[in-house]
C-alpha cells in the first residue's frame, strides 16, 4: 500500500510517500506559512519517489496538537487530495510521531516525553513506549510538565526527551528531569505518522472527509477585539 503522509503541527512541514513502513521518498521544509509551500512538498516528494498522485492508496495527515493554522491548512489540503482520488484518509497524532522516532532502537519499556511548543509559555506533551501512547497528550505551562503528565509509576525507567518544546526549555526541562535523555532530531517526520496510521487504515479507521477536525487541545490562538468601555 503506498501511502501519502503529511504533517504540518509546526514549522518544520514534512511529507512522505510509503509502501507501507517503508519510506520511498520523503521531504522536510521550514516555512513561515503551510498555504503557500505544502502542494509544492507534495509535488516535490511524489517526484522524488518517481510517483504520480494516482498511485497513492490512502493519506494520512497529521491530527496535531500543534499550530492552529498549521494543522488546519495540512488536514485541509489532505481532504482535498483525497475528494480528488476518491482515496480514505486517516489522521494520526502528531506527537505520537515524535514518540515513534523516540522509540526507534529502544528497548521496548522506555519511555518518551514529547514536548512541542504550543505558544503563549504553554507546551503540548505526551508520554508514548514507541508509538503508543501512555495516558492523554495535555497542554499546559511548562513548568507545570510534571504535574500534568504523572511519571511517578515510571521512575528509573529510560526517558527520553524530544520536540521543539524540550529544545526551547531545555534549561527547565533538565532541571525538571535530570536523568532523561535529549533526542539528537526534534523534527516531525511524515513517515513517523504510518506506525499509527497504518493500524487506523487496516481497521477501517477513516476520517470523515466533511466533518474530520485537528486536535487542537485547546481555543484558537485569535481572539475577539475587546469592547471598549
Amino acid at each position: 500500500m503506498k501511502v501519502l503522509a503529511l504533517d504540518t503541527a509546526t514549522l518544520e512541514a514534512s511529507v512522505a510517500i510509503c509502501d507501507d513502513l517503508k519510506p520511498l521518498a520523503q521531504v522536510h521544509r521550514k516555512v513561515t506559512t503551510h498555504s503557500d509551500h505544502l502542494l509544492a512538498l507534495v509535488d516535490d516528494t511524489l517526484r522524488a519517489a518517481s510517483l504520480d498522485i494516482g498511485a497513492i492508496d490512502a493519506v494520512v495527515c497529521g491530527a496535531g496538537p500543534g499550530s492552529f493554522t498549521g494543522v488546519r491548512i495540512g488536514l485541509a489540503t489532505a481532504k482535498g487530495l483525497c475528494f480528488a482520488l476518491g482515496k480514505p484518509l486517516v489522521m494520526a497524532s502528531s506527537l505520537g510521531a515524535l514518540g515513534s522516532l523516540g522509540g526507534r532502537g529502544r528497548h521496548p519499556d522506555a519511555l518518551t516525553l514529547v514536548v512541542v511548543d504550543a505558544r503563549r509559555d504553554e507546551v503540548f506533551a505526551g508520554l508514548f513506549q514507541g508509538a503508543k501512547p501512555v495516558g492523554e497528550e495535555v497542554v499546559c505551562a511548562p513548568e507545570d510538565l510534571l504535574q500534568a503528565i504523572d511519571l511517578t509509576a515510571y521512575q528509573g525507567a529510560e526517558l527520553l526527551l524530544i520536540g521543539c518544546g524540550a529544545l526551547r526549555y531545555e534549561t527547565l526541562m533538565r532541571a525538571l528531569l535530570p536523568d532523561a535523555q535529549f533526542a539528537n532530531d526534534h523534527r516531525i517526520r511524515a513517515a513517523d505518522l504510518l506506525p499509527e496510521g497504518l493500524v487506523r487504515l487496516e481497521a477501517g479507521d477513516f476520517a470523515d472527509l466533511e466533518s474530520a477536525v485537528p486536535n487542537y487541545l485547546r481555543g484558537p490562538d485569535i481572539r475577539a477585539p475587546k469592547t471598549p468601555a
